[in-house]
């Protein structure tokens, strides 16, 4: 069986950024580099390093924990040097006049190593690189972690005391600073769950949309290889005709949802209006090399290097190369 992400170096992720840089200007610009950090963690001991405030940081997307990234973040009046654990490096660009912020790059370049490759895998391979468009464009299960869409439910269902408990379940900072404050103020869950960045608690309500997503997805493929848009669902999607909007329709009534419960009133800033999202994707730029695996003796490793646009999952690529 191959092997993906073995460890963080065969995992590479550069960021090609659309910010235009200056000499001057209120936010200083970094290239962030982490290994084996989540880019939301990153972030958080950036801030416990150097006395900053979450509210001054910003960067345009989630890059994988276990890999190697970089990627570009803005600092409100930042400085040139910062203090950095082991694993985390910031290097100073230069300056804009606005913060970065979610979707402000045009994608990723990726370098993943695939190890443990037998003739079998190769030969899978090669015959998928006689074609190498139209790559279902699922959000793969980085997005989902243990508890996101269930997480994500209850607060789009306004069930802040279910979100919370379920939050509580895994050990962390932030779930630290949740469980100080419910001891001053056991009842008040919305802002126990205000505790948490802004964009962690998005991610809960973003993981729900891409289920619902994945799930159209699976089914229009079944009978349809034609690039579309296909929603993902917020309280202004136009759900009123279509095969796709009645399917997605009967997975808001599975999960017990509605279209204006994503007008999320005792969180605002969580509200979603829904957006879209390309139903197929494209790797550009396309190379691989197979080389002797170094860790796996007799076997081999694929070497694979490409461009994908915003949002997309490198994962999604290499699956559907050896599948």
């Amino acid at each position: 069986m191959y092997l993906l992400k073995q460890q963080p170096e065969d995992f590479i992720v550069k960021e090609k950024s659309n910010i235009l840089l200056s000499t001057t200007g209120k936010y200083a610009i970094y290239a962030l580099q982490k290994k084996n950090y989540t880019t939301e963690k990153a972030i958080h001991l950036l801030c416990k390093y150097n006395h900053l405030q979450r509210k001054q940081i910003g960067y345009a997307g989630n890059k994988d924990k276990q890999a190697v990234t970089t990627q570009h973040i803005s600092v409100f009046q930042g400085k040139k040097e910062y203090t950095l654990p082991k694993d985390i490096t910031l290097t100073f660009l230069g300056y804009a006049q606005q913060p970065i912020s979610l979707g402000d790059l045009e994608g990723n370049e990726f370098t993943l190593i695939i190890r443990n490759a037998d003739k079998k895998s190769i030969a899978k391979l090669q015959a998928r690189m006689k074609n190498i468009t139209n790559i279902p464009n699922y959000f793969d299960e980085q997005r989902f972690a243990k508890n996101n869409v269930a997480i994500g439910t209850c607060i789009i269902k306004g069930d802040m005391k279910d979100a919370v408990n379920l939050i509580l379940q895994q050990k962390g900072d932030y779930e630290t600073l949740m469980k100080q404050y419910l001891e001053k103020y056991p009842h008040n869950y919305v802002q126990a769950l205000r505790k948490i960045p802004l964009k962690i608690l998005t991610m809960y309500i973003h993981a729900v949309q891409s289920a619902i997503f994945n799930s159209t997805l699976r089914e229009y493929i079944k009978k349809n290889n034609k690039n579309i848009k296909i929603p993902l669902t917020g309280f202004g999607t136009d759900l009123d005709k279509g095969k796709i909007s009645t399917f997605i329709k009967k997975e808001l009534k599975k999960m017990k949802i509605t279209q204006n419960d994503f007008i999320i009133r005792t969180i605002p800033e969580l509200s979603s209006e829904g957006s879209f999202r390309d139903a197929f994707m494209d790797a550009k730029q396309f190379r691989y090399s197979i080389e002797n695996d170094e860790l796996h003796n007799g076997k081999e490793k694929i070497k694979l290097s490409f461009f994908l646009q915003k949002g997309s999952y490198a994962t999604i690529v290499a699956k559907f190369l050896l599948s």
